[in-house]
């Protein structure tokens, strides 16, 4: 028997509608003023279009409950779009055109030929074909074919939608047969851009925080056996401390923080996300700088450190073996260099412009009312130096490039 494919018809929940369906209409104030900005920036919403905005958003989300239980396994999906007059519209879709009328919806669904539950049950075969490419050969996980990017149910064309390489339609479409999909419910699409997950680098000079301690900044990333993670100051926080990287991610917790006495921290990095890497922040001079090695620099030599308030700063290294008294706590063995450097890059990277690491951000003279000594008289820093921390743990390495 032939399908019978009706002509599409739209109706659409008007921001009259909108607005009186709501009680009281969100004034705009209500939304953070960065996230207006965003709003104008990323989806052409002006500042006052947003109260109607969120309302039809909210009429939507009912709409579509409603949808789903009135047109039962026929409902092909919902979705919000704006019109050519830039209204709002809620979008109801069926497979059927005699179909129960949806609450609030003042002309007919759109008729297309699949139901959501078709449309989901062809998804769930794709996931189990891809599923079945993730065997294990010499130690090594064989998945899927990279060419292949993405699928999902698209409920405005009414399919499922594969995204491959540009030239990879016939791996795609092969992956489709493979699965039992029919391949009149797919639609192929293909793009230059794969797929990536959105880690972070461990790098030095970037910020992190310690919970509910503050924030310092990263030294170097090191590895530890099959672990990873960075160096920073050990008065940044005590053991155990969790820490979250300045975008916001957790990173782990500190697994071990020793001062006063000396000043350094391993912290270990339980983030599959985080990425250790032979970087250093450059900040305003522009990219990073590459750790080589670590071989101490001369007395007289340039140094240059990176931290997340002050950013990448140069000087001279002026003493090695320098105690100091922080208010009562004693540290020894510090370095002391002509570099400025603020409060937060505690625990930032020291290394030559060669790319030689040197140590770890300790701290500096700081007058009273100051948070750095950048624009003072009394410009200059101590660090932690980084081999002994090296050497306290067997195996601790840190992370280089040739």
């Amino acid at each position: 028997m032939r399908h019978l494919r009706t002509s599409a018809l739209v109706f659409a929940v008007s921001l009259l509608a909108a607005a009186t369906a709501s009680a009281a209409t969100p004034a705009t104030d209500t939304v953070p003023t960065q996230l207006r900005f965003a709003m104008q920036r990323d989806l052409g919403i002006q500042p006052q279009q947003i109260p109607q905005y969120l309302d039809a958003e909210r009429l939507a989300a009912s709409v579509e409950r409603d949808a789903r239980t009135r047109l039962g396994t026929h409902y092909a999906g919902a979705w919000l779009e704006r019109d050519a007059k830039g209204r709002y519209r809620t979008v109801v879709a069926a497979t059927r055109p005699d179909i129960v009328p949806v609450r609030g919806v003042a002309q007919p669904v759109r008729v297309v030929e699949h139901s959501l539950r078709t449309l989901d049950a062809a998804r769930a075969k794709l996931d189990a074909a891809a599923r079945s490419f993730s065997v294990t050969r010499n130690a090594k996980t064989h998945g899927l074919d990279a060419r292949i990017h993405a699928w999902h149910v698209d409920v405005r064309s009414n399919r499922i939608v594969v995204t491959a390489d540009i030239g990879a339609g016939d791996v795609a479409r092969d992956f489709v047969a493979a699965s039992g999909v029919d391949k009149r419910l797919v639609a192929i699409t293909e793009s230059a851009a794969r797929p990536s997950t959105m880690a972070f680098n461990i790098r030095g000079g970037d910020g992190y925080n310690v919970s509910g301690l503050g924030s310092c900044s990263i030294g170097f990333a090191v590895t530890l056996g099959t672990d990873n993670g960075f160096v920073s100051a050990g008065h940044c926080g005590p053991n155990n401390a969790t820490t979250t990287h300045f975008n916001g991610q957790s990173v782990g917790y500190i697994y071990q923080s020793v001062f006063p006495g000396s000043d350094y921290a391993v912290i270990h990095n339980t983030n599959a996300q985080g990425i250790p890497t032979s970087w250093v922040n450059a900040y305003q001079y522009g990219g990073n700088l590459v750790v080589r090695g670590s071989t101490p620099a001369t007395i007289g030599a340039t140094v240059c450190r990176s931290g997340i308030r002050t950013g990448a700063r140069c000087g001279t290294l002026q003493a090695t073996g320098v105690s100091v008294n922080y208010g009562g706590q004693f540290v020894h063995g510090l370095s002391v260099t002509s570099a400025c450097a603020g409060r937060g890059d505690s625990g930032g990277s020291f290394v030559t412009p060669e790319g030689q690491a040197q140590g770890l951000t300790s701290g500096g003279p700081l007058e009273p009312g100051t948070n750095d000594n950048c624009t003072i008289g009394t410009q200059s820093s101590y660090f932690q130096p980084i081999n002994p921390v090296l050497a306290a743990y067997p195996g601790l390495t840190l992370v280089t490039s040739p």
